[in-house]
């Protein structure tokens, strides 16, 4: 006859899930939070902070049943103050991460994004104080006999979620050495052959266009808008407000464009 599996079975399956996901959600995040560099590496943690993020979410609620399940009745008041203000910042981590992920994130809405981060610093507090209690607690309660701190982080547990980060890790800086291995360049020079120049000898007139040296450059080497208004926040706010923004959404404009650019014609956009 098959063994039932007790509670602390089901938090301990649902927390080799969990343990690692969280871990890697969390370091994923805080390395594109503190670096600013937009560079091949951080877009692979950017895309391993939003699946990590997904499966967190995905075991979220059923660990936090069980978690409450087999701990219901227990008499610890700071451990379970802080386990609930720890469980809300995580929604609320997950909540504003969802909104990010789906819809993106720009300026108009940018306390979304610093709940977010709000919500992560809240978390790593709530936690810190958690496991502190909580080990108090166990020291306290279980004088002169074994005790064990974490009985539902299993160390083959500890070990996976340590082992899981430094794979992330090693995986992002070799996947970052391989494209660098197959990436050819930037290409600066005109997409079409005898560019005309109308308006004398600077390329991008009558646009107020202006490169460092007045030269074409590739346009893998532009930033978008969000990336601009990061710095320049009110120019932004004022051009995302202005039928210009919606330019390249207008399809007799983009068609108007094509056709120049088929023809080989001079054309120019100004670029934010």
């Amino acid at each position: 006859m098959q063994k039932k599996e007790s509670v602390l079975d089901k938090e301990q399956h649902r927390m080799r899930l969990f343990s690692p996901a969280l871990l890697v959600s969390i370091g994923s995040g805080f390395i594109t939070f503190l670096t600013n560099e937009y560079s091949v590496w951080q877009q692979w943690f950017f895309l391993i902070h939003i699946f990590s993020g997904v499966l967190v979410a995905i075991v979220f609620i059923p660990y936090l049943y069980a978690h409450i399940k087999r701990i219901l009745g227990n008499r610890r008041l700071f451990v379970f103050i802080t386990g609930i203000f720890a469980a809300f910042s995580l929604i609320g981590l997950i909540a504003t991460g969802t909104y990010i992920s789906i819809l993106g994130q720009n300026e108009a809405q940018r306390w979304i994004y610093d709940w977010h981060i709000l919500s992560s610093y809240l978390l790593l507090a709530t936690l810190l104080f958690h496991i502190l209690f909580h080990c108090f607690s166990v020291f306290n309660s279980k004088r002169g006999r074994q005790r064990v701190y974490f009985q539902s982080i299993p160390r083959e547990v500890q070990r996976l979620s340590v082992f899981s980060l430094i794979t992330t890790v090693i995986c992002v800086f070799s996947l970052t050495a391989l494209y660098a291995s197959m990436y050819t360049g930037y290409l600066d020079q005109g997409v079409v052959q005898n560019y005309e120049y109308p308006y004398g000898a600077h390329p991008f007139r009558p646009s107020q266009t202006e490169t460092l040296n007045q030269s074409f450059v590739d346009e893998k080497r532009i930033g978008g808008s969000f990336k601009c208004g990061s710095c320049h926040e009110e120019i932004t706010k004022q051009w995302m407000a202005s039928i210009h923004s919606q330019g390249a959404s207008d399809v007799s404009y983009v068609k108007n464009v094509n056709l120049l650019a088929k023809k080989k014609r001079y054309f120019s956009d100004p670029i934010l």
